[in-house]
């Protein structure tokens, strides 16, 4: 988990069993053929296109393609959301007005956060031009077609909160994705990942 405030990240990482967990890995993948692999637009549109009915699936009929937290170790489908509802302590806390999703995908998490807080202007970005329709009449929320290295489409210096959830792991250059969303955040916001 990456918490970055407009002046710099704030890096918090539980280290307890971390060796044996990257050795666990290594055992079980080709660390360096993945590490290796191209990674751009063609293959990550390629990877959810392929991939959009197991992950439907896989994960939740709501729209929900990452994994969820329990806090309890039993899953339960509403573990999904709490990623979601994580960023929402944030917006009420900080009482944003303008929340921007960067890697949205489906749209879920926006939709999700924008039909709990009508007062909150919602705005999301994806590679993908094909949210979930449910979500297309949602007033407060607005999605842009786009790749989230490039948010010259969104105005500077505009949102109190930008988040990504499950989505940064696709970048192709993390620290360009970093500074151009830190010139659409306001002084005073904060960047969740």
């Amino acid at each position: 988990m990456i918490w970055m405030i407009r002046n710099g990240p704030q890096i918090i990482i539980n280290n307890d069993n971390l060796e044996l967990y990257l050795k666990h890995v290594d055992q079980l993948f080709d660390i360096s053929n993945i590490i290796n692999a191209p990674q751009g637009k063609q293959q990550i549109v390629k990877y959810y296109t392929k991939n959009k009915l197991p992950n439907r699936l896989a994960f939740n009929r709501e729209g929900f393609i990452h994994c969820g937290i329990s806090y309890d170790g039993k899953h339960k489908n509403d573990d999904f959301k709490e990623q979601a509802r994580i960023v929402e302590k944030y917006v009420r806390y900080r009482n944003a007005r303008n929340v921007l999703e960067l890697g949205c995908g489906m749209g879920t998490n926006s939709a999700f956060l924008a039909k709990r807080n009508p007062g909150v202007i919602f705005k999301r970005v994806d590679l993908s031009h094909k949210p979930l329709r449910r979500y297309t009449k949602i007033p407060n929320l607005h999605s842009q077609l786009g790749d989230y290295h490039d948010l010259s489409a969104f105005e500077d210096d505009a949102y109190d909160i930008g988040f990504i959830i499950d989505a940064l792991c696709y970048s192709t250059d993390k620290l360009q994705a970093f500074h151009d969303l830190k010139r659409q955040l306001k002084r005073t916001s904060f960047l969740s990942l």
